[in-house]
């Protein structure tokens, strides 16, 4: 789901697991965060009322990949470790290098196995990984909030074909 503005996405999770848990339908709710997106104190409340509910069929991924909107995340609000901070609300937590497909099936496995409490996947990412050589070539590989020039999506696209 679409939604809105930053910072809103776990609450609108919760509410959904709340409302499949309540259905008894077996579903559960995926939700990803970026770094950036974990300044907001909106999800810092939605982490300590999904621990409250102990929602198992609960799961956030947070893309921890260093920057957002106004630039580097280490820059703008260094929050430290997500999954000290996370696991301190009582969820599950684990890290991963979130380029490698094979640990991100992993992951999402062993949060499977967790039914007592949400669970959180700190996913560690390279922005523009797979074209990131083309990227290396601008001196510039915070693309966000903004598109690629016209030269370098052709390259881009090229490069990943």
């Amino acid at each position: 789901a679409s939604t809105g503005s930053l910072g809103q996405g776990l609450s609108l999770g919760i509410g959904q697991a709340l409302g499949a848990r309540l259905n008894k339908n077996g579903s559960n709710v995926f939700v990803v965060i970026g770094d950036g997106e974990m300044g907001e104190g909106q999800v810092w409340e939605a982490l300590a009322t999904a621990e409250k509910y102990k929602l198992g069929n609960l799961t956030a991924i947070i893309d921890q990949n260093g920057y957002q909107q106004t630039g580097s995340t280490h820059d703008v609000l260094d929050l430290g470790s997500f999954e000290e901070k996370i696991s301190a609300f009582g969820w599950y937590t684990q890290t991963i290098e979130g380029n490698d497909q094979e640990a991100v099936v992993k992951a999402l496995e062993n949060a499977a196995k967790v039914t007592d409490r949400p669970k959180a996947i700190i996913s560690k990412t390279k922005k523009g990984y797979g074209i990131l050589p083309i990227l290396e070539e601008t001196g510039d590989v915070n693309y966000h909030g903004k598109p690629l020039s016209p030269e370098l999506a052709e390259k881009a696209l090229a490069f990943l074909a």
